[in-house]
């Protein structure tokens, strides 16, 4: 079970959600569902839903957002809802009951007399668009409900994009900047039990979700403990009794079966210890100096460039201490360089945004950045370098298999971004371009075909450009704009592009084409593109 992150190509968590405890099958045994859900349902009552049993499983589970893509999804389920003009608790009716088709049908008036159908036939199918859900009219008994424990670890930061100011938007700003980067927040949700509950799919809905609020309650400790704000003291805390534990454990295990495995234990829980102690206390070093040059950076005002760092600090992860000390370096550097650019940017932007009263803010602004980002910078190192140090003891959090993408993202097409059915071509296409900076993740997409097999090379179809892929060279070896195109023609083997730049000359752009099926197709697609 995965699902990945769409709204962004270039993101720190590309991977929204995904089990933490995938296993690879071994001969002989099976990889456990992500989800088991058994259900019992007796239909001998009318009138009444009665739910025997209900039980489900869900494998332990991490998800890893931004605030960006919580709003994504709240927008999107807001959306939702309004076409749906209801709510999850009383959905409208989707789906007719069989029964209610064959009535309508029973009473409309056929006449085969004249071999013709009477036009009095009329079928009264309940539009899904009024009628109320059919479960809300009966009375729900659920003999036996049983959930296991649920296992979530959240991770979340604030991408600081956000511009609004209302509401909900408003909210999770504050939130997001107040709990700065959540890294691995253990949730964990009791086993829940029932037994002889009764009610309208409202009071059934009720008793479950109050019952699981008061669980989820109990872990906002635990969120909170998380947040880089205070050094993250959970995962020190975990690291260190971990390390403990195998301290004390591996001997153990090990003189069981003998002096020399015993030896062995006692150097794995020696080495157990000194890898989780420095995981834990670097991982804190990391994240209290990363918040202290975030709460600085605060006083410098500009937005600019906390959006740019905070975007920076969260793609650029060092694995060991040597690109610790470089992105440090990097970071101290750039907060240096910004703050003496700074000093004169900011007074000569505020003039021309509000005159002489945006000067004398920007002014302010300059100067306060020519303290701050160099202070800021100089904390990005510290922080930077002991994350380096964490991450060359080695990293102890065990996150399953699943936080890499398993494909490629999807590609959306056209102004509309319209969802189509996934294809491989595409989205390689697409995010190899991306990769190469040839395109942005909002350019309309779209179409791409293979014009030559041997070597591969790929012409990929924009709205705004039109470019070729060389697989072996590894290169982009066309760029057009589609604005400058202003004739196609077919020839043999080939595709002919007249072309006018900017300055009103003209060239042909000559694009060679092995197979007269893509030949076609492709003089089609800029037929409909441009209404040849």
């Amino acid at each position: 079970m995965q699902i990945d992150n769409q709204f962004e190509l270039d993101t720190a968590f590309p991977v929204t959600l995904f089990s933490s405890n995938i296993s690879i099958e071994k001969e002989g045994e099976k990889a456990q569902p992500f989800f088991n859900l058994n259900l019992v349902v007796a239909k001998d009552i009318p009138e009444v839903l009665y739910f025997k049993k209900i039980e489900f499983l869900i494998q332990k589970v991490v998800v890893r957002c931004d605030d960006e893509l919580v709003l994504n999804f709240v927008y999107f389920s807001d959306l939702v809802m309004n076409i749906l003009k209801t709510s999850f608790t009383g959905m409208n009716e989707i789906f007719v009951k069989e029964s209610q088709i064959k009535n309508s049908y029973s009473s409309a008036s056929i006449d085969y007399s004249h071999g013709e159908v009477s036009k009095n036939l009329i079928t009264t199918i309940p539009d899904w668009k009024t009628e109320k859900l059919v479960l809300s009219k009966y009375q729900i008994y659920i003999k036996y409900y049983s959930s296991s424990p649920l296992f979530i670890k959240i991770s979340f930061y604030s991408t600081m994009k956000l511009e609004s100011n209302k509401g909900f938007n408003n909210f999770l700003k504050n939130f997001g900047l107040a709990l700065n980067t959540i890294e691995g927040a253990p949730i964990k949700i009791n086993a829940l039990e029932l037994r002889e509950l009764v009610g309208t799919l409202n009071d059934i809905g009720y008793i479950l979700k109050d019952r699981y609020m008061v669980r989820l309650k109990r872990n906002l400790l635990s969120i909170l403990g998380a947040s880089s704000l205070i050094g993250n003291p959970i995962q020190l805390v975990n690291n260190v009794s971990t390390g403990v534990k195998d301290f004390f454990y591996k001997p153990i295990e090990g003189f069981v079966e003998g002096p020399i495995e015993g030896g062995k234990g006692l150097v794995k829980g020696t080495g157990s210890l000194v890898k989780h102690t420095v995981h834990g206390t670097f991982g804190s070093t990391s994240s209290i100096f990363s918040s202290l040059s975030k709460g600085v950076l605060v006083l410098a005002n500009d937005k600019d460039y906390m959006k740019q760092r905070e975007n920076t600090n969260h793609k650029e992860r060092p694995d060991n201490v040597l690109e610790g000390l470089g992105f440090g370096l990097k970071s101290a550097a750039k907060g240096f360089g910004s703050g003496v650019t700074g000093l004169v940017k900011m007074p000569v932007r505020g003039a021309k945004d509000k005159g002489f009263k945006g000067f004398l803010t920007g002014t302010f602004k300059g100067v306060t950045g020519l303290v701050v980002k160099p202070v800021s910078g100089a904390m990005d190192f510290i922080s930077k370098t002991s994350e380096g140090i964490k991450n060359t003891a080695g990293s102890v959090e065990d996150i399953g298999l699943g936080s890499e993408r398993i494909r490629l993202p999807r590609v959306f097409y056209s102004k509309d971004r319209i969802f189509k059915q996934f294809n491989e071509l595409h989205s390689f296409s697409f995010n190899y371009l991306h990769k190469h900076k040839k395109l942005t993740s909002s350019d309309p997409f779209v179409e791409a075909l293979v014009v030559c097999k041997d070597p591969i090379q790929i012409l990929v179809i924009c709205e705004t450009k039109l470019m070729k892929i060389h697989t072996e060279r590894d290169k982009v070896t066309l760029s057009v704009p589609m604005r400058c195109v202003k004739k196609i023609e077919k020839a043999e083997k080939m595709i002919i592009l007249w072309i006018v730049d900017s300055n009103y000359r003209s060239s042909k752009v000559k694009i060679d084409i092995e197979s007269d099926a893509i030949q076609d197709r492709l003089y089609n697609q800029f037929a409909e593109m441009f209404k040849y």
